[in-house]
């Protein structure tokens, strides 16, 4: 006999009652639409309905159980699991969204990786790196794009801002990089930078700041290391010089301001310009003198008291030229050569010699045989002086060598305080003589002990003869 009305809802109620218990149920207990409360680790309070079969937890105290499904049977029938109605994505992306989807202004939280193909435009965006790196890569160009006056700042607390190896940078208006760390541009292709107006790279500050401009090639062959170059294209009434200044030094240093090396020589060239015969000089211009020398360890002379072009070490003129109708101006310059060593500058020069406290019998050499020139024709003109207080002397002579050995010797001109003290008196002068071997000698007879002085005047010798 079936039930009446009465016994069918009571027994309706009956099963819609809720349960209790641990732990989820088990999809054996229960009926459709039964309600069971669990206690569940990690999840607390879990409250679970039945549905197609299972328990399905629809709130929890805390955090809701791993797996949940949509309790929500839909029209197409099927239930859920199946997914033959069409209606819902699922969970486990096997059922992906087939149309635009719009959240309601509400945000997108807790994604793990973002990956989306195809186009995407971003109206605002704020990238927070504390979770990870940003990086943008691709096979496809870069761009950054401000329009309007709006600018594109790219603010690094690190050193290096672009590595890229090629970077167009085109500046239309003023930019300002502010570099507080240490920048290094890598460039692996040829750098070009080029501008139509002013451009300037400046160190300033109170630090001992400097700039570098080096090239540390190691390229197996003679290039152009550094090439600095001003270029007027041939172009009329343009000319473009080159300056290199070290200004506004309050006080002179110890060092210089500006120094040239080169460990593989230096050439200073003033070539002539595209116009013929078009000359142009070197010019060299201090204050304080000017020292040239091949001792690298050269010290600069004080010049003082006058300021002086000073040529240190051997010097070599293969041409010593002047103007025939120019003359050297002594009423305003002061021409003096302290020592000239060389037998070939002028034909006549002199030697000089003093030797003081000569006493008497002994021969003193006023020339030393190594400088006396052996050869015919060579002639000298011998000046001797010697006095003892107020008793002098004067002995000069002319010596010409025309054979081999010893100089023919002529008197020219003899003066003499000193005599023998015989009657009639012998005047005394002492003995001058030139012998290859031995020198230009002079030996003292006066009986006195004498101060002695001598010019040695070489007039000719044999190659200054045609």
């Amino acid at each position: 006999m079936g039930l009446t009305r009465e016994e069918r809802q009571l027994l309706h109620q009956k099963s819609k009652q809720p349960t209790f218990g641990n732990g989820k149920p088990d999809s054996n207990q229960g009926n459709e639409g039964d309600i069971a409360y669990r206690q569940v680790e990690d999840s607390g309070l879990v409250q679970y309905v039945k549905q197609n079969g299972s328990w399905v937890a629809v709130g929890s105290q805390g955090d809701m159980p791993e797996t949940r499904d949509v309790t929500r049977t839909p029209s197409g029938g099927g239930g859920v699991g199946s997914h033959n109605h069409g209606e819902f994505i699922k969970k486990d992306g096997s059922v992906a969204y087939t149309g635009n989807q719009s959240f309601g202004t509400n945000n997108i939280t807790n994604v793990g990786t973002l990956d989306v193909n195809g186009a995407t435009t971003l109206d605002q965006v704020t990238i927070n790196t504390t979770d990870g790196a940003f990086a943008v890569s691709g096979a496809n160009p870069i761009n950054l794009t401000s329009t309007g006056s709006n600018d594109v700042n790219i603010t690094s607390g690190n050193k290096t801002l672009i590595t890229t190896p090629i970077l167009d940078l085109d500046i239309s208006r003023g930019y300002t990089a502010d570099v507080g760390l240490t920048y290094t541009l890598n460039v692996t292709d040829t750098l070009v930078t080029t501008g139509s107006a002013n451009m300037t790279i400046q160190a300033t500050g109170t630090a001992a700041n400097f700039l570098s401009l080096k090239n540390t090639n190691q390229h197996a062959s003679s290039f152009t290391g550094i090439n600095i170059e001003t270029n007027s294209g041939g172009a009329a009434n343009v000319f473009n010089n080159i300056v290199i200044n070290c200004d506004n030094v309050a006080t002179k240093g110890s060092d210089y301001g500006v120094t040239i090396r080169s460990e593989n020589g230096i050439v200073i060239e003033a070539a002539n310009a595209n116009a013929a015969n078009n000359k142009t000089q070197i010019k060299m211009v201090a204050n304080g003198g000017i020292d040239i020398g091949t001792d690298t360890s050269l010290s600069p002379a004080s010049h003082s008291p006058a300021i002086r072009t000073l040529i240190h070490g051997k010097l070599e003129i293969q041409t010593l030229y002047k103007a025939s109708d120019a003359s050297i101006d002594c009423s305003t310059h002061s021409v003096k050569f302290d020592q000239l060593d060389t037998p070939k500058l002028m034909r006549n020069f002199t030697y000089i010699h003093k030797t003081l406290n000569v006493t008497n019998g002994t021969t003193i050499t006023l020339l030393a045989s190594a400088s006396l020139e052996n050869t015919n024709g060579t002639t000298y003109r011998i000046i001797v002086g010697a006095h003892a207080d107020a008793n002098k002397l004067i002995n000069s002579v002319y010596a010409m060598r025309m054979h081999t050995g010893t100089y023919k010797i002529a008197d020219l001109a003899k003066t003499t305080d000193f005599d023998d003290g015989a009657s009639p008196a012998n005047d005394l002068f002492g003995t001058i003589a030139a012998v290859s071997g031995a020198g230009i000698t002079w030996i003292n007879n006066t009986g006195s002990t004498v101060h002695v002085y001598a010019t040695i005047q070489r007039i000719a010798e044999s190659s200054d003869y045609p």
